[in-house]
């Protein structure tokens, strides 16, 4: 993943379209490697969580072209690749597994991105319900690395659970994120071993995703629930 970064870190110095055509092979034959890690990432999850259900690469990446059309910034390409497992594909509302390159900034996630406000609201009655379990899976992901990510977080807790325990504070006080991170050294990206660590790693994120999805099936898939 090296030559990906260095390629990326090219490209935020260089990001026009000029620049892009001129590496767009090197770009092609980066994006085949990236592919096929990519779709090693999503069997072995897969295979360690079945609720993902069946995955192809397309249902989980990014195309590294920026939508310009509403943003001030018109720079036309992105500078990160990512992947996102998560059962229905990346835009389903649902809760996975996230590996995320940019130079100076890669890491793992686990949990759900700007989630809707229904299941933002599913999510804290299940920190009312079954605080201990949430929190029991926080410190079994805390052994590897894994953080609460609290960017974006209300500074109040939120109408209707102001009177609940202090301990359940930081919980029900996460709005944009409801998810654990982690970041990536150079050394780990750089290692042999790679996929097998990070295959590794998000295993002990499963609990968090476990009960984060039962919370967002609630609301998305209440006839299954």
């Amino acid at each position: 993943m090296k030559q990906l970064l260095d390629f990326l870190q090219e490209l935020k110095s260089n990001n026009n379209r000029e620049w892009f055509i001129e590496h767009k092979p090197l770009y092609d034959l980066i994006e085949v490697k990236f592919r096929h890690m990519a779709e090693e990432l999503i069997q072995g999850l897969c295979a360690q969580d079945d609720s993902l259900g069946k995955l192809e690469v397309k249902d989980c990446t990014y195309r590294i072209y920026r939508d310009i059309r509403f943003s001030s910034d018109k720079s036309p390409y992105k500078t990160w690749k990512g992947v996102f497992v998560v059962f229905g594909g990346k835009k389903s509302g649902f809760p996975g597994y996230y590996l995320h390159f940019e130079p100076g900034n890669c890491f793992l996630c686990a949990g759900l991105h700007m989630p809707s406000k229904q299941v933002l609201e599913s999510f804290r009655e299940e920190v009312i319900d079954s605080y201990s379990n949430i929190e029991q899976a926080i410190r079994k992901a805390s052994k590897k690395g894994f953080s609460l990510c609290v960017k974006g977080s209300l500074r109040k807790l939120p109408r209707g659970f102001e009177n609940t325990s202090s301990e359940m504070s930081d919980l029900l006080r996460l709005r944009d994120e409801v998810l654990l991170e982690r970041p990536l050294s150079m050394e780990e990206i750089s290692s042999k071993d790679f996929l097998s660590h990070v295959l590794e790693l998000f295993g002990c994120t499963q609990d968090f995703v476990r009960i984060l999805n039962r919370s967002t099936a609630y609301v998305l898939l209440p006839d299954d629930v």
